[in-house]
């Protein structure tokens, strides 16, 4: 389902059987407003490729804590708790992709649509706008169903973590060595 969202976003750029010009903010045939509709929608899919970006440095560096934490850490009867937080933080990682990827597939298709009807309503250029807002929707609809599924992960994440730090206390307190823990460190 991921891949259709971005398939979906390049198929966007086809209307009226050609591609979606893009118009350019300096284009003096745009008033200033629209130009700003468009700086604003080409601004959009500049912040959700570097949030999409950022949120793969985050779930590989999880990954390899992970990892780490997998190899070196054995903490008693609290172990699997610990190995369980870092399977909810990596899911977590994962659905923050996810997010992330659907974050720029709607700017995208909300940029093609601005192009679109910034140009149909100036003249520039004429596109059948009808299949580039479903797009659009489409694409605001799989948004937020990653949005919830983030927000899901990030539940059961913090469950997770609640879980461990409690196994954790209580193999402290049994007199546990903990030291490889904190030699790998906290989840990143």
């Amino acid at each position: 389902m991921r891949r259709t969202g971005w398939l979906l976003a390049l198929g966007l750029l086809s209307g009226c059987g050609g591609a979606v010009v893009p118009v350019g903010v300096q284009d003096p045939r745009l008033p200033a407003a629209a130009r700003r509709r468009v700086a604003d929608a080409e601004d959009a899919v500049s912040v959700a490729r570097a949030r999409l970006a950022e949120a793969r440095a985050e779930a590989a560096e999880t990954a390899r804590w992970r990892s780490r934490l997998q190899a070196e850490v054995t903490l008693g009867s609290a172990t699997d708790a610990l190995l369980a937080m870092a399977a909810a933080r990596v899911a977590l990682g994962q659905a923050e992709i996810d997010r992330g990827e659907a974050e720029l597939a709607y700017a995208r298709a909300r940029l093609a649509q601005t192009y679109a009807e910034a140009s149909v309503r100036h003249d520039l250029a004429v596109y059948e706008l009808g299949p580039l807002t479903a797009a659009s929707e489409g694409a605001l609809a799989e948004l937020q169903a990653r949005r919830a599924a983030t927000r899901d992960a990030r539940l059961a994440a913090e469950q997770a973590a609640g879980t461990f730090w409690q196994a954790y206390g209580a193999h402290v307190r049994g007199g546990g060595d903990t030291r490889a823990y904190w030699l790998v460190g906290t989840a990143p």
